[in-house]
């Protein structure tokens, strides 16, 4: 490959450049136009096309032939697990001046497993992985409204000698919703990618 001048602005392109990478100038009508009709180029001046193109790269990133995908379902579910398990250490609920956390009981370790289960099936490929992540997500979904309306369904406790105090939700039930919200996102990912792939190979 040699290194020609641009007969508009004089910098120094390739002699296989089509259009000249300073200005702008067609160079060779041929290469310009093939360059100007491409199917990426086509993509690229499509709005909003360069987000599309990131997202779509991240599905099947790096697959492991029949059992491990990492693409967006494995992004939401690995970030929606972990701020579940997180939400288990943090404060979940207030009553008066005293806060609970989901630590401290065996509701923790309950809510701890369903989490690491989404994790585990979110990494899965195949209908497999579609059936596992969307029954463990369910799961992990009831559990965090069973969670909420627990504590919640009630907006004040009745006490026999403070009399009525309130309750307030804490970091721990927001870090829980947010999580299980990000787990239901992984759900819908992971079957959307499934019918792609379905519809690709018929």
């Amino acid at each position: 490959m040699a290194l020609t001048n641009c007969p508009e602005c004089g910098g120094q392109v390739s002699d296989r450049a089509g259009i000249c990478v300073h200005c702008g100038a067609v160079l060779n009508a041929g290469l310009a136009a093939k360059i100007k009709t491409s199917p990426e180029k086509k993509r690229s001046q499509v709005p909003g096309a360069s987000k599309l193109a990131v997202l779509d790269s991240l599905d099947h990133k790096f697959d492991h032939p029949g059992f491990i995908t990492f693409d967006r379902s494995m992004l939401f579910g690995t970030a929606g697990s972990l701020l579940i398990i997180l939400s288990v250490f943090l404060p979940f609920a207030s009553i008066g001046a005293f806060s609970i956390s989901l630590s401290r009981g065996s509701d923790g370790i309950i809510v701890i497993i369903a989490a690491v289960i989404v994790l585990a099936t979110a990494l899965l490929s195949r209908l497999p992985g579609v059936i596992a992540l969307g029954i463990s997500g369910m799961i992990q979904t009831l559990l965090t409204i069973l969670k909420i309306s627990v504590f919640f369904g009630d907006s004040s406790h009745e006490d026999t000698i403070f009399g009525i105090i309130s309750i307030k939700a804490e970091t721990g039930a927001y870090v829980m919703l947010l999580g299980t919200a990000l787990v239901i996102a992984a759900v819908v990912f992971k079957i959307m990618s499934f019918i792609k792939s379905k519809k690709k190979e018929s």
